[in-house]
């Protein structure tokens, strides 16, 4: 304790100081122990306090409604996949049922125009304008068959027939009489085409090329070396003729070169043999296929021998 007056120390139950004689009562602690004035705090003058920071804790009522939202959104999520896969599926059928309804309307209308148009085209031309127009393009398929490398025809064999590149030409070779062989060229699936092939008879009656050539048949061109041809169609291996004759055009008799081109646009055939118009006949049995070379014979070996073969897409 000390003395207020004059701060002298003080033993514990001294009355007064004994160096200024002032009374005890006024003894107190140490002055820098003494307390500070207080306020008054009231509603208008909140105390300024710094509080601790403590780890945040979320309240039963915060996450009670952080619950609630968070099953809103799991509904709301669910209720847009349901549209998604339930909901809009059905619109979207609806939709594009009406859309391919139109489309495909249009489509029709525009093949049917097309064709109108194709026809009207054609009919317009002579046929030797439309073999100029058909073969004015780029090929396709543009084979010398002079040799097998980049050839679309391929050498095969066996003990009935041959197809083999020999003496810068392709032939296709057998023995067997009142026989006839084709060999496809492979990657030829044309619809509307023009297919042109010099060919040679060496041995046999007959050859020249196929066209549309599927499973169920084909149409065939040919020329025979008493300077005839033909246009035959084979459905179900049953041999239709639909047109044939003879004609001045042809070379005939046998190593003569026949160049032959048939242009087939939608149900239009037209022939050609040294580039000149034979007929032309109008057919709808077969719309597309492959091409093809061929030879026959009714007597005797074949041997015919190919070159320069061209397939324009029209």
């Amino acid at each position: 304790m000390f003395c207020t007056s004059c701060g002298t120390t003080l033993s514990p139950g001294v009355a007064t100081c004994p160096s200024c004689s002032k009374p005890a009562p006024y003894n107190v602690a140490a002055p820098n122990m003494l307390p500070q004035p207080s306020r008054v705090l009231t509603q208008e003058q909140p105390p300024a306090m710094i509080p601790k920071q403590q780890p945040q804790r979320v309240s039963t009522a915060r996450l009670t409604l952080l619950s609630i939202l968070l099953a809103l959104l799991i509904i709301g999520v669910s209720g847009i996949g349901y549209y998604a896969v339930a909901v809009r599926p059905a619109e979207f059928q609806a939709q594009a049922t009406a859309v391919t309804q139109n489309l495909l309307a249009t489509q029709t209308q525009g093949t049917a125009q097309a064709y109108a148009q194709a026809t009207a085209a054609t009919a317009a031309l002579t046929p030797q304008e439309i073999y100029t127009r058909a073969t004015s393009g780029t090929p396709v398929i543009n084979d010398s068959l002079d040799v097998q490398e980049g050839s679309s025809w391929l050498q095969l064999g066996s003990s009935l027939y041959t197809f083999a590149f020999s003496g810068g030409a392709y032939h296709i070779r057998f023995q067997k009489q009142g026989g006839a062989a084709e060999s496809i060229a492979y990657n030829s699936l044309f619809n509307n085409l023009a297919f042109q092939v010099q060919l040679k008879i060496i041995a046999g009656a007959a050859g020249g090329l196929m066209f549309r050539f599927t499973n169920n048949g084909a149409y065939f061109f040919g020329v025979d070396r008493n300077a005839a041809y033909y246009l035959y169609i084979f459905k179900d291996n049953v041999p239709s003729l639909l047109t044939g004759g003879s004609n001045a055009a042809i070379n005939p008799g046998l190593n003569q070169p026949n160049l032959l081109t048939v242009v087939a646009e939608s149900n239009h055939i037209y022939l050609y043999i040294n580039k000149q118009p034979v007929a032309n006949v109008t057919n709808s049995v077969f719309d597309s296929g492959q091409v093809a070379l061929y030879a026959a014979n009714t007597t005797g070996p074949t041997d015919v021998a190919f070159n320069n073969a061209e397939v324009w897409a029209l």
